[in-house]
Parts: structure tokens; sequence; C-alpha cells
């Protein structure tokens, strides 16, 4: 059986070699690349430095202008999409350090929120909460929080819930 040899064409001077046979191989030393030749006779970039380049990264540490790469449990420092930047995850544990719209979460539970969840979103749309105060709805779109003292009962006074002492009334 003869000897078979493969010899990839090499260059020091060319960036780009100008044809290529079919599946024949060539590599440029001055623009560090490797081409391939195609059906038609034309080249075809394969690898690269810069592509190379985009691979250098540390993994698990999001990197500007370079690949993904996840560490060795497979998790990411940052991820960023649109206007949404995850600052931590880890364990089931989310951090956002951005505003988002449009997000839509399953079995996800919220430890705290930068300002309060509006009431059209499910929310109370209040900061602060009174304990054993009573929240109802001031208005279509607004919830708010009635007060009171041992032995005072919820009332209606002028269309707003109350607490106050039962006087007994008249007759």
């Amino acid at each position: 059986m003869a000897d078979n040899i493969i010899q990839i064409k090499r260059s020091t001077t060319t960036n780009v070699p100008t044809s290529l046979e079919y599946g024949e191989l060539a590599y440029s030393f001055s623009s560090n690349s490797l081409f391939i030749g195609t059906e038609a006779n034309a080249v075809i970039k394969i690898a690269g430095a810069e592509q190379f380049a985009y691979l250098n990264v540390v993994p698990g540490v999001l990197t500007n202008s370079a690949a993904l790469v996840a560490n060795s449990i497979g998790y990411m420092d940052e991820i960023k999409v649109d206007q949404l930047t995850v600052t931590s995850l880890d364990a089931g544990s989310l951090n956002v350090t951005s505003t988002l719209t449009g997000l839509t979460l399953a079995n996800v539970t919220i430890d705290s929120l930068l300002s309060p969840l509006a009431t059209k979103d499910g929310g109370t749309g209040l900061t602060s909460f009174t304990d054993k105060g009573v929240f109802y709805a001031s208005n279509t779109s607004t919830m708010a929080q009635a007060t009171g003292s041992n032995g005072q009962v919820l009332q209606i006074t002028n269309d707003i819930p109350t607490f106050g002492d039962l006087d007994g009334g008249s007759f």
C-alpha cells in the first residue's frame, strides 16, 4: 500500500489563499487562519485567532464580545438581556438591578422590590403596613389600610372603612 501524505498549503505572507481545490486546506501564518476549499473551488475561512479570542474567557464570568462559557457547575456571574441585568443567580436566587417590564415568571418567590408592587399588578401599592391593620380598596385602583384599637369595631363612615367605638346608636 502506498504511503499517502497530506500536506496543508501554507503561507507566511498571504492573508487569504486566492483559490483552493475541493477539500484542500491552507494555513496563513500572516492572518493566523485556517481555510478550506469548497466544491466550487471557493475559499472559506474555518478557524482563526480572532475566533479563539472569543473563547479566551474566565469560565462563569461574562466578558464583552466573547462567548458565554459556564463555570464547572454550569453558572454565569451575570446575564444581560436588553434592559434586564441579572447580577446574581445561584441556588434559586435571582438578583436583578434594572426595571423589568413584560416579564413572566412561574413558581417564583420575590423577597424584595425597589418599589411597591402596584395594585393593578396584584400588590397593594403601599410601602408600609400597620400591625393588625385591614386593607380595603379606597377607589378602583388604590389600596388603603384601616387600623384601630382593642374593643373598637370596623364601621363605614362617609364611605370610608374606619375603626371606632360602638356608640349604641339611638332610636
